[in-house]
Protein backbone atom coordinates (compact mmCIF):
# COMPACT_ATOMS: atom_id res chain seq x y z
CA UNK A 1 0.00 0.00 0.00
CA UNK A 2 2.90 2.07 0.87
CA UNK A 3 4.61 1.86 -2.12
CA UNK A 4 1.48 2.49 -4.49
CA UNK A 5 0.80 5.68 -2.64
CA UNK A 6 4.82 6.69 -3.49
CA UNK A 7 4.02 5.78 -7.33
CA UNK A 8 0.52 7.89 -6.96
CA UNK A 9 2.53 10.52 -5.23
CA UNK A 10 5.18 10.15 -7.92
CA UNK A 11 2.69 10.81 -10.80
CA UNK A 12 1.44 13.72 -9.74
CA UNK A 13 4.43 15.61 -8.98
CA UNK A 14 5.73 14.65 -12.55
CA UNK A 15 2.23 16.03 -14.29
CA UNK A 16 2.36 18.86 -12.13
CA UNK A 17 6.15 19.46 -13.58
CA UNK A 18 4.90 19.22 -17.17
CA UNK A 19 2.40 21.36 -16.55
CA UNK A 20 4.55 23.81 -15.06
CA UNK A 21 6.49 24.56 -18.61
CA UNK A 22 5.54 26.18 -21.56
CA UNK A 23 5.32 23.12 -23.58
CA UNK A 24 4.27 22.71 -27.08
CA UNK A 25 5.19 19.37 -29.31
CA UNK A 26 4.39 20.11 -33.21
CA UNK A 27 6.10 18.40 -36.03
CA UNK A 28 8.14 21.60 -37.00
CA UNK A 29 10.24 20.29 -34.42
CA UNK A 30 10.80 16.81 -35.57
CA UNK A 31 11.79 18.25 -38.77
CA UNK A 32 14.09 20.64 -37.31
CA UNK A 33 16.30 17.33 -35.48
CA UNK A 34 17.97 16.94 -38.53
CA UNK A 35 19.78 20.21 -38.84
CA UNK A 36 20.18 20.46 -34.61
CA UNK A 37 23.99 20.92 -35.01
CA UNK A 38 23.39 23.67 -37.31
CA UNK A 39 21.18 25.09 -34.76
CA UNK A 40 23.18 24.39 -32.03
CA UNK A 41 26.26 26.40 -33.85
CA UNK A 42 23.60 29.47 -34.47
CA UNK A 43 21.59 29.59 -31.14
CA UNK A 44 23.47 27.77 -28.50
CA UNK A 45 22.53 24.17 -27.37
CA UNK A 46 20.47 25.27 -23.99
CA UNK A 47 18.17 26.87 -26.26
CA UNK A 48 18.46 24.42 -29.32
CA UNK A 49 17.60 21.60 -26.55
CA UNK A 50 14.68 23.30 -25.09
CA UNK A 51 12.99 24.46 -28.74
CA UNK A 52 13.33 20.81 -30.22
CA UNK A 53 11.82 19.81 -27.05
CA UNK A 54 9.18 22.09 -27.29
CA UNK A 55 9.87 24.44 -24.10
CA UNK A 56 8.94 28.29 -24.89
CA UNK A 57 11.46 29.70 -22.32
CA UNK A 58 12.40 34.11 -21.73
CA UNK A 59 14.89 34.51 -23.70
CA UNK A 60 14.49 32.10 -26.51
CA UNK A 61 15.68 33.61 -30.29
CA UNK A 62 12.92 35.06 -31.99
CA UNK A 63 14.19 33.25 -35.03
CA UNK A 64 14.48 29.69 -33.02
CA UNK A 65 11.07 30.30 -31.80
CA UNK A 66 9.52 31.10 -35.43
CA UNK A 67 11.20 28.05 -36.81
CA UNK A 68 9.72 25.42 -33.95
CA UNK A 69 6.54 26.50 -33.37
CA UNK A 70 3.33 26.65 -35.15
CA UNK A 71 2.93 30.66 -34.96
CA UNK A 72 0.39 33.29 -35.68
CA UNK A 73 0.86 37.20 -35.89
CA UNK A 74 -1.21 39.11 -33.69
CA UNK A 75 -1.55 43.15 -33.56
CA UNK A 76 0.57 44.68 -30.48
CA UNK A 77 0.48 48.28 -29.18
CA UNK A 78 3.97 48.81 -27.10
CA UNK A 79 6.89 49.76 -28.93
CA UNK A 80 9.57 47.28 -31.00
CA UNK A 81 7.53 44.65 -29.25
CA UNK A 82 5.61 42.20 -31.37
CA UNK A 83 3.26 39.30 -30.23
CA UNK A 84 2.79 36.11 -31.55
CA UNK A 85 0.00 33.77 -30.83
CA UNK A 86 1.18 29.45 -30.49
CA UNK A 87 -0.70 26.86 -31.84
CA UNK A 88 -0.28 22.93 -31.45
CA UNK A 89 -0.78 20.78 -34.99
CA UNK A 90 -4.30 21.26 -34.65
CA UNK A 91 -4.36 24.71 -36.43
CA UNK A 92 -2.84 23.11 -39.02
CA UNK A 93 -5.75 20.48 -39.93
CA UNK A 94 -8.17 20.99 -42.44
CA UNK A 95 -11.47 22.39 -41.38
CA UNK A 96 -15.19 22.77 -42.08
CA UNK A 97 -16.45 26.32 -43.28
CA UNK A 98 -18.33 27.42 -40.06
CA UNK A 99 -15.93 25.29 -37.71
CA UNK A 100 -13.89 27.31 -34.80
CA UNK A 101 -10.51 27.69 -35.24
CA UNK A 102 -8.56 26.50 -32.30
CA UNK A 103 -7.40 27.95 -29.27
CA UNK A 104 -3.83 29.21 -28.72
CA UNK A 105 -2.00 27.66 -26.51
CA UNK A 106 0.56 30.53 -25.25
CA UNK A 107 0.52 34.27 -26.36
CA UNK A 108 4.13 35.24 -26.71
CA UNK A 109 5.66 38.29 -26.32
CA UNK A 110 9.02 38.91 -28.33
CA UNK A 111 11.03 42.28 -27.95
CA UNK A 112 14.39 42.55 -29.28
CA UNK A 113 14.39 39.39 -31.25
CA UNK A 114 14.15 37.45 -27.88
CA UNK A 115 11.14 36.11 -25.88
CA UNK A 116 10.15 38.10 -23.00
CA UNK A 117 6.83 37.07 -22.05
CA UNK A 118 5.01 34.32 -22.05
CA UNK A 119 1.09 33.71 -21.28
CA UNK A 120 -1.69 31.38 -21.38
CA UNK A 121 -3.78 32.16 -24.64
CA UNK A 122 -6.97 33.37 -24.93
CA UNK A 123 -10.12 30.81 -25.67
CA UNK A 124 -11.42 31.13 -29.03
CA UNK A 125 -14.77 31.40 -29.52
CA UNK A 126 -17.33 32.14 -32.28
CA UNK A 127 -19.04 34.99 -30.51
CA UNK A 128 -17.00 38.16 -30.19
CA UNK A 129 -18.77 41.10 -27.93
CA UNK A 130 -18.31 44.09 -29.78
CA UNK A 131 -19.58 47.91 -28.48
CA UNK A 132 -21.47 45.82 -25.77
CA UNK A 133 -23.37 43.51 -28.22
CA UNK A 134 -22.65 39.93 -29.26
CA UNK A 135 -20.73 39.54 -33.19
CA UNK A 136 -21.54 36.25 -34.43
Amino acid sequence: MRRLLLVFAAIIFGINVIAAQNVVKCKKQESLVANKTKLTKQFGEKQTTEALNGEINEGLSEKLFLMAFNTETVPYDADGCKAYNVYTDDILKPRKPNSVKPSPVYFVIVSQGKVVKIKPGEKNSRYKIKNGTVVY
